[in-house]
């Protein structure tokens, strides 16, 4: 097993720009990156990109090697090479004063769409977004399919509890959008799902309580996205269940105070595999603790209001209502062209 690569501290001063020879080896490594299909960062990042938040040590590299978290179920990996960037590395290439916005529910407010719909990540997509929240909940006829209440009356013309439905009815149920009107939408299936964002969106899963964890991970394997999903936890046994079933993928953490990290890392949540969740806080220094430990910040928006500047990923209901580059807000002329370009040279 190679050693673990540890997290890189924020940096402090601008870093000289690689000389011939550097950006050689860069191209290098770059390359072999995208060939073993690994989460290495690329030191391509210019004055105002964000550091690195942290190396993802577990990534789909430990599959490959044979190195595993203890007690782990194995994890089957292929071999895949990408054109796209992992979430972390978006957000290396995010220069500071920016962050990435995510879809609540995978939908946008006041726009007629539905919430968990696949026309509604294709008008995320098409809007900027590259960020979204997903619900996930387990059919009795065995699908996973995205859905947030646990009945089907309120937000579609379905009746009756959903992890009790089959398929073969709930595929011609009608979604309503977020003011209640009817849409053209069905529901969706999470293979449906990832199989659209692959390559366009990352994903926040969020696990109903009918949701099947293993099948989930799986699935997001299955559809070489597991670098591109962050799953949700809400409290300290999920995210121990989420972390040993899935090794190599992100995981949000909920996150109130200090001793929260201690606790989770003792429980066998790595470090490395942690995205702190403080919902709604406006606890500043416990955001600048999580930077401080680099492991990157998921606020959500309170009302309409401005993001935290320290937050790295922004939960929000109007997405399509803010101005986005490529899935960020708060950039300058300047530093889009800065993103795009880190981005570009992935």
């Amino acid at each position: 097993m190679p050693p673990a690569i540890g997290p890189l501290s924020r940096k402090t001063a601008t870093p000289a720009r690689p000389g011939a020879e550097d950006r050689e080896k860069i191209v290098e490594a770059v390359i072999l990156r995208k060939t073993l299909f690994l989460n290495m960062p690329d030191m391509l990042s210019g004055p105002m990109i964000k550091p690195l938040l942290f190396v993802a040590a577990i990534s789909a590299s430990l599959s490959l090697t044979g190195c595993q978290a203890d007690n782990a179920p194995p994890v089957s990996a292929t071999i895949v090479s990408r054109d796209w960037p992992t979430l972390i590395e978006r957000l290396n290439c995010l220069p500071e004063e920016g962050v990435l916005i995510a879809a609540h529910r995978g939908t946008s407010r006041k726009q007629g769409l539905a919430e968990n719909a696949i026309k509604s990540l294709e008008a995320l997509y098409a809007g900027g977004v590259r960020v979204a929240e997903i619900d996930v909940a387990r059919l009795r006829s065995g699908e996973h399919v995205l859905f947030h209440d646990g009945v089907w009356e309120d937000k579609s013309t379905g009746q009756g509890a959903v992890a009790q439905s089959r398929w073969a009815d709930v595929q011609d149920y009608l979604l309503r959008d977020t003011d209640g009107g009817l849409t053209a939408s069905r529901p969706s299936l999470l293979e449906d799902a990832l199989q659209y964002a692959r390559g366009r969106l990352h994903l926040e899963i969020d696990f109903k309580s009918s949701a099947d964890y293993g099948e989930v991970i799986q699935m997001i394997r299955a559809n070489n996205m597991s670098q591109d999903v962050v799953l949700i936890a809400y409290s300290a046994g999920q995210a121990k269940a989420l972390a040993r079933q899935a090794p190599e993928m992100l995981v949000s953490v909920s996150v109130k105070e200090k001793g929260d990290i201690e606790a989770l890392e003792k429980s066998g949540v790595k470090r490395s595999q942690m995205m702190g969740w403080i919902g709604k806080s406006e606890d500043r220094t416990l955001q600048r603790y999580l930077e401080a430990q680099n492991i990157p910040v998921l606020a959500q928006e309170a009302g309409r209001r401005a993001p935290f500047i320290e937050a790295d990923i922004f939960v929000t209901d109007y997405a399509l209502s803010k101005r986005v580059f490529e899935g960020a807000m708060g950039l300058s002329s300047s530093e889009e062209g800065e993103y795009k370009a880190c981005l570009s040279g992935l």
